[in-house]
């Protein structure tokens, strides 16, 4: 077992400072009191040696009374680090001792000799072998991934997973080592934050979009700039802080999955005490029988390269996203709407920015009418455009809006201009929000026969027509009569049903 390596280890490292602990005992140097696995007393007492002219020895060498304190201060100091962290960060914790202690002490490469060979065996056994703890969480991930794989089979789409990583220990070589130990999991997009300063919330939503995993130190981060919570999946705390137990209270409240690790030091009188002690104060399972799926939105495509748009969709409102290109699936795009709400709820957008052409834009109005019977129009200002250049659009488009809803009764346009991007995705946000107990499963990419139905059927659009091959996938969609139809997609106004239909059996 693992564990008993490491147990073995720290065994044999403090049994090869046995007799240099009992010289010191009988010099009266060490005091009594305290246990000589503590690093902190052997570095306090080199400090005093080298501070204090007078301090009195009597019987050993001054220099030999100091290469004993270091070996102890060496050697505890590595299986303190090592315990808590990974090999590669104790090595270089016990370079910077080295280094850092010269002015008081220099081991001489034969008197140190015992110990630096005792370390390189140690370096030598452990090089190529994960710490407990960072083995422990990569197989964790590698199971939660299997089964995630499994449930995809299932379920297209669920949210992807967001998982956030606390280390206590200030070494960034700590955050690294974790990396590198989980690198080979393709899943997992790890980011290390190794600034000095905190992070912040807006870094925060930036970076879960283009990573899954956040490494930082503890102090670093606030839960209070977690401002949309339910889409953490997992919170690992590399240290639990038994003192600051404000990750667990957080989790807690927000229903996320929590595993937090104790580090426990073999004894040196029972040396088969296990390193590592799991806590496991979960307060939700890493991964539920029937994922969360977000609430999801369609963009057509050219709206997806816009990153502020994204950021404020997805990382603040909880909103998924997935897209549709019109174009390559030889889709009219005048057709299709600018973002697709559900099943009856389109969105145009319109930026007085750029050129536009008033007819285009009042056929692109009518055509939404074909599949969609909420239709809400954007405009999109600097904030700067002069209220007469403004109301020369809104005008014909309100105008038409009016005579739409006076011949069909069924459709309801809105219109509303914004100054800003964000003004813009919040309102998207909330018209999402507003329908929130309808959760469609969609999917990422169009199927073949996404694409053939809305080439054939004007009266569908992406999410209508993946509702009806969802609900009828066993069904001859040509032959299918209008009240399966009806009571299999209540979602769909029957008005839309009957044109659907009647374009079936015009292609067949």
């Amino acid at each position: 077992m693992l564990l008993d390596e490491f147990n073995q280890i720290h065994e044999e490292l403090l049994h090869f400072l046995l007799p240099y602990h009992k010289i010191l005992c009988q010099e009266n140097i060490w005091p009594k009191e305290y246990n000589f696995t503590s690093p902190n007393i052997s570095f306090q007492l080199i400090k005093n040696i080298c501070e204090n002219e007078k301090y009195f020895i009597k019987n050993l060498n001054r220099s030999d009374i100091l290469k004993y304190l270091m070996f102890i201060y060496t050697i505890t100091s590595f299986l303190y680090i090592f315990a808590y962290c990974s090999l590669q960060t104790a090595i270089h914790h016990i370079e910077n001792i080295i280094v850092q202690n010269m002015k008081y002490v220099c081991i001489d490469q034969e008197c140190g000799k015992p110990l630096f060979d005792l370390l390189t065996k140690t370096h030598q056994k452990f090089e190529n072998i994960l710490h407990p703890k960072i083995l422990h969480i990569k197989q964790m991930f590698v199971d939660f991934f299997d089964k995630r794989r499994r449930l995809i089979g299932t379920i297209r789409q669920i949210s992807e997973p967001k998982f956030l990583l606390l280390v206590q220990y200030e070494s960034i070589e700590l955050l690294h080592d974790i990396e590198r130990g989980l690198s080979s999991i393709i899943e997992l997009r790890s980011y290390v934050y190794d600034k000095q300063i905190n992070i912040t919330r807006d870094e925060l939503n930036d970076l879960l979009m283009y990573n899954n995993m956040i490494i930082i130190r503890t102090r670093q981060i606030s839960s209070i700039i977690i401002t949309r919570p339910k889409r953490l999946t997992l919170i690992i705390e590399y240290e639990y802080g038994e003192q600051i137990p404000q990750w667990y209270r957080f989790c807690q409240q927000q229903f996320i999955s929590y595993l937090a690790y104790k580090t426990i030091l073999p004894s040196f009188i029972a040396p088969d005490e296990e390193l590592i002690e799991i806590i496991e104060k979960t307060s939700s399972p890493i991964m539920k029988d029937e994922p969360s799926i977000l609430p999801t939105i369609i963009l057509a495509r050219p709206l997806v390269d816009n990153f502020k748009l994204l950021r404020t969709l997805e990382c603040r409102h909880d909103i998924s996203i997935i897209t549709r290109d019109y174009h390559l699936l030889s889709i009219p795009i005048d057709k299709q709407p600018d973002i697709l709400i559900d099943s009856i709820t389109s969105m145009l957008i319109f930026d007085l920015n750029t050129k536009l052409d008033i007819n285009l834009v009042q056929h692109k109005i009518q055509s939404m009418t074909l599949h969609s019977c909420r239709i809400h129009i954007a405009i999109l200002t600097s904030g700067s455009i002069p209220d007469f250049i403004l109301s020369t659009y809104i005008t014909p488009i309100t105008q038409l809006a009016k005579q739409i809803q006076e011949h069909e009764a069924n459709i309801d346009i809105q219109i509303k201009s914004f100054s800003s991007l964000e003004e813009f995705a919040n309102h998207v946000a909330q018209l999402v929000q507003q329908d929130s107990t309808l959760k469609y499963v969609l999917t990422p990419t169009p199927s073949w026969n996404e694409k053939m139905l809305l080439r054939r059927c004007s009266s569908l659009n992406s999410i209508s027509a993946q509702l009806i091959l969802q609900r009828l996938k066993n069904v001859d969609l040509s032959t299918v009569n209008l009240d399966i139809l009806l009571s299999q997609c209540p979602e769909i106004p029957m008005i839309y049903l009957k044109t659907f239909l009647s374009d079936m059996h015009k292609s067949t």
